[in-house]
């Protein structure tokens, strides 16, 4: 009798085990609230990208004078200047594809373009005249880009809409524009910013059955990022964003469930106003989803925090 009782109870907590594993509840497990002393690079630099391998960070700065992209390795060190501006305008990197070829925009003439570069490649290739938003699975596969196409900044198509390197039509997949829209990593759903003034929401749509779902409420106070975790069970966003819906916070970086619920931040600094800028303008996800690297916006570091042991 005693054994069986043994197995019970055995059985019992493989089960909550399991439940604890899959569990998408608001207070993720090793959620650190502080931020983690790493200053990974001094000088202006804005919108950070975690490579696909996870061995470096690409991220547009001005190290000595000279604009571009750098690359970094993930403790900080060794920097290099991986593409100029010049002959492209001001670049901005997006997404790493799953095979580390990096996606960036360049902006020039108020003309915005696509491109990607292969790893450790000195020659962009052209894509589509749009503002790159993120990719999912290897460069070559098709219809994995998704993109608002602008032809400049003052003409745009409606909607969000899917490419790929192989020169086919692209495929209209939301008639909305929505700014910052990111895609899952299976390449199903997308997730974006919709609303006015300060009343904006988190929405996800399911590609296939264009069904839309409410995530959360947030501000529209300083929003310029959305991301996916790479497990796809999360949303990390930025903002001014409150729980009361009284006061606006520091610009930080917040988690929330992919299904919906409470937004959680990832940590908080006494050192910004209680206004959005400085703050968070730009972050991303590592590869393994236990690391966030983000910007200081105008303070010009490059910070990461852990969020998952």
């Amino acid at each position: 009798m005693r054994v069986i009782n043994i197995l019970i109870l055995l059985s019992i907590s493989a089960f909550l085990l399991n439940c604890s594993e899959n569990n998408t509840g608001l207070s993720p497990t090793g959620l650190s609230p502080n931020i983690i002393n790493c200053k990974i690079y001094e000088g202006n630099c804005r919108y950070p990208v975690w490579s696909a391998s996870g061995d470096y960070i690409v991220f547009e700065g001005n190290g000595e004078g000279t604009p571009g992209l750098y690359i970094i390795d993930t403790e900080g060190n060794k920097l290099r200047l991986l593409l100029k501006d010049e002959g492209f305008g001001e670049l901005k990197p997006l997404d790493f594809s799953n095979d580390d070829y990096l996606i960036f925009n360049s902006w020039v003439d108020d003309f915005t373009r696509i491109y990607y570069l292969q790893p450790n490649g000195k020659n962009p290739v052209f894509i589509a005249n749009g503002n790159g938003t993120a990719i999912y699975g290897n460069i070559n596969d098709y219809y994995n880009i998704v993109y608002l196409p602008w032809i400049d900044l003052y003409v745009h198509y409606i909607g969000i809409y899917v490419t790929d390197t192989h020169h086919s039509k692209p495929k209209l997949l939301n008639e909305t524009i929505v700014p910052y829209p990111d895609i899952s990593p299976d390449g199903k759903r997308l997730a974006y910013f919709r609303g006015e003034e300060n009343s904006v929401n988190i929405y996800v749509y399911d590609i296939e059955t264009k069904e839309e779902k409410f995530i959360c409420e947030v501000s529209n106070f300083g929003c310029t990022c959305l991301r996916w975790s790479p497990d796809g069970k999360w949303l990390a966003f930025n903002g001014g964003y409150t729980l009361d819906r009284k006061n606006f916070s520091k610009r930080v970086v917040w988690i929330v469930s992919s299904e919906g619920g409470e937004p959680t931040p990832l940590f908080d600094d006494p050192n910004y106003p209680y206004w959005c800028s400085p703050g968070v303008l730009s972050f991303s996800w590592s590869p393994d989803g236990k690391w966030i690297v983000y910007d200081m916006g105008t303070e010009g570091e490059l910070w990461k925090v852990r969020v998952f042991e």
